[in-house]
């Protein structure tokens, strides 16, 4: 009778390269979520730096709520992603629709990562993007690689066993 891996641990069936780009994208996005905390508390020059837009950072001048409760709603979000890569590098249990899920995270991030390239070329001959505006995509473009590889590991996995 052929071995199965149900009884095998989660190690040794999905590849330790797949499980360490999750477990890479999956930390990168817990502590985007605490940067995002922390902008809360740093205030109105922390929005305008990091490139919340004229509005929001108004709006935090003006000690308005919105901003805070908006900025920590991204950050759950944040963590939900950084949750996901987790559990798919093995490393927190495994969530509902995980192999789904991190999928359309590794979408929402190449697409964000991609978004410059548009923007780039609409720009006015006159005015430049801002740096942070090229370093924010490339960051968002090497997290949607880290769960596009991961996602694809699992997937080409996940019939072989289901995941712990």
């Amino acid at each position: 009778m052929p071995e199965t891996t149900a009884n095998k641990p989660y190690e040794e069936i999905i590849p330790t390269r797949f499980r360490a780009w999750l477990f890479v994208g999956g930390l990168m996005n817990i502590i985007f979520g605490f940067v995002h905390v922390a902008i809360v508390f740093l205030g109105p020059w922390a929005y305008e730096y990091f490139g919340a837009g004229y509005e929001m950072t108004q709006l935090a001048r003006e000690g308005s709520l919105i901003p805070p409760l908006v900025t920590l709603f991204i950050a759950g979000i944040f963590w939900i992603f950084g949750l996901y890569g987790l559990s798919g590098s093995g490393r927190y249990r495994q969530l509902p629709l995980m192999v789904p899920v991190l999928w359309v995270i590794a979408i929402v991030y190449t697409l964000r990562g991609l978004f410059i390239i548009p923007q780039f070329f609409m720009q006015p001959e006159s005015t430049t993007l801002p740096p942070n505006d090229y370093i924010y995509s490339a960051v968002a473009l090497f997290i949607g690689f880290c769960y596009l590889a991961g996602a694809r590991g699992l997937t080409k996995r996940k019939h072989l066993v289901e995941l712990p």
